[in-house]
């Protein structure tokens, strides 16, 4: 994959397994013992979709969402870049040139708009 356009919307997903905040379930720094980038997914995604993405799994109660674009993370001096796989092309890491502190994250997280919980389907509940 090419560089990405800073028109492209981006998709954070955070799945009830992870470990956060319920109120803050996103993470939105690199661990300080890890080098491990923030990920994110390319396009505008829902809960459900961005489950089968990230875990191969269908969405479910405590999936949630939020969306930015490559534009607004780079301005806020992140470097993000698409880092696709065999199994996961829509792959995209987010990281500094610098360590992270928690001022970088505030910043990361303004770069997003509100976030969306997954909401189980009518037919499904109905079944």
């Amino acid at each position: 994959m090419d560089e990405l356009d800073d028109k492209e919307i981006l998709t954070q997903f955070a799945g009830r397994t992870q470990p956060a905040a319920p109120l803050h379930p996103f993470r939105n720094m690199v661990l300080t013992d890890s080098l491990a980038p923030v990920t994110l997914i390319t396009g505008h995604r829902t809960p459900d979709e961005a489950a089968h993405l990230v875990c191969g799994r269908p969405g479910r109660f405590g999936d949630v969402v939020r969306h930015t674009r490559v534009g607004l993370l780079r301005e806020a001096e992140f470097l993000v870049r698409p880092t696709p796989a065999i199994r996961f092309p829509e792959h995209v890491s987010v990281v500094l040139a610098r360590s992270w502190t928690k001022e970088d994250a505030r910043r990361f997280d303004g770069c997003f708009g509100p976030i969306t919980w997954w909401k189980e389907k009518e037919e499904e509940r109905d079944a």
